[in-house]
């Protein structure tokens, strides 16, 4: 695994790069450019070498925000971040701006579709049937979990636990984007669910990541599955796993405490965001 440039920086009571700024405020930049690096892990991308290149690569992880409906505030994070830690490119990330503004000036935001339930279980089911039982595991877990996109493309097999006993299925988080003081640990009693990730996990290494590939190759395979079953022209991304599974959740329980904690949503005006009619 590539270091993390954020884990040599000094402390910020220790040098005056970071004057001016509140301990909350630095704790925002440092998680956002994180983001950012493990993007560029997940995307099999070197760290970039030159200011054009960081640019470029920081402008597609914008778009990639954009695109599956993340709030705005992440980007403006990442980008007054990188020019808080390294000034010098200040004036160079032009490109990242710009997509940044245009995104400010898109007075309509545009949200993930949210998936539902049936086009989600055809799908898993046709990526196993095609020898991909690691897809149709993410696809299975993520919408379920109402996992981000780098959530459940970061899990390893260890990290999914089922108790065929009580039905139930358990999913650890690291490394995400949570403050620490929201759950970690996710639980999902379904025997239906436990029964198909117990076939799947069968189907897999016994240890290990899930996903082995880049998560542009993901993509690729993502965006297949939808051209197969004729779902395309829907528009789905892959976050719409994440608001899926909310607003299916909601809609089987109608107890949005619990839809909030499942998705680790600090309030219910947040979690509603998330859920559609």
């Amino acid at each position: 695994m590539r270091a993390n440039p954020l884990e040599r920086m000094p402390r910020a009571k220790l040098h005056l790069k970071f004057k001016g700024i509140t301990g909350r405020t630095l704790r925002l930049y440092k998680r956002e450019v994180s983001r950012f690096f493990e993007y560029l892990e997940l995307e099999d991308q070197q760290i970039p070498a030159t200011a054009v290149d960081l640019d470029e690569c920081m402008a597609e992880f914008i778009n990639v925000l954009y695109q599956e409906g993340e709030s705005i505030s992440h980007a403006g994070w990442l980008l007054s971040g990188m020019k808080r830690f390294l000034p010098r490119v200040r004036r160079e990330l032009l490109t990242s701006q710009h997509f940044y503004n245009n995104w400010v000036r898109d007075h309509t935001p545009v949200r993930a579709v949210p998936f539902p339930w049936v086009v989600v279980r055809t799908m898993a089911g046709s990526a196993f049937q095609q020898g991909h039982p690691d897809i149709a595991l993410l696809l299975l877990v993520g919408f379920s979990f109402f996992l981000r996109t780098m959530e459940m493309l970061k899990l390893e097999i260890e990290d999914i636990v089922v108790d065929g006993f009580r039905g139930t299925t358990f999913v650890a988080l690291h490394e995400t984007k949570t403050p620490k003081q929201f759950q970690q640990s996710l639980v999902f009693q379904n025997p239906q669910l436990a029964q198909l990730v117990t076939v799947l996990k069968g189907k897999l290494p016994p240890a290990g990541v899930v996903w082995r590939h880049s998560v542009h190759t993901f993509r690729q395979c993502f965006q297949a599955l939808l051209e197969a079953l004729h779902v395309a022209p829907l528009r789905f991304t892959m976050y719409s796993l994440r608001r899926g599974g909310a607003t299916h959740g909601y809609i089987q329980s109608h107890n949005l405490d619990k839809i909030a904690r499942q998705g680790r949503w600090k309030d219910h005006k947040t979690a509603k965001i998330y859920l559609d009619d």
